[in-house]
């Protein structure tokens, strides 16, 4: 997949998040990347290559933002296309429910759900 087209589905991807929750999303950035680097693995605690690592959130989850929050940098989402497109054989249609799986994942992270909470919610 083109990296055009795949930058195409994650903003779609972001549309179709309901409103209330669109709203609750603020100084976050998507960033697209090709593949992880080691630094990434590293903080997810998996630094080995045989992993696959789709997505990244970084930053201070919305419920833990005091009031004293303001002036950081904007948390981050990080999408890895050759990761994904990988993982999904290639197969556009998969690859399209994928990247709303993983993003949704790791907008999971930023309103504080923790890993095996998103597994149980099917993200």
């Amino acid at each position: 997949m083109e990296k055009s087209e795949f930058r195409k589905l994650v903003a779609e991807g972001i549309e179709s998040l309901p409103e209330e929750f669109r709203k609750l999303v603020d100084n976050v950035e998507v960033v697209l990347k090709e593949r992880p680097g080691r630094e990434h693995r590293e903080r997810v605690g998996r630094g080995g290559e045989s992993w696959r690592l789709l997505g990244l959130y970084e930053g201070v989850p919305y419920g833990r933002r005091g009031t004293d929050y303001g002036g950081v940098m904007p948390d981050k989402i990080t999408l890895f296309r050759a990761e994904i497109e990988a993982y999904c054989g290639g197969d556009r249609a998969r690859m399209v429910r994928e990247i709303r799986r993983v993003f949704l994942h790791e907008l999971g992270h930023y309103f504080g759900f923790s890993d095996k909470r998103l597994r149980e919610l099917g993200y």
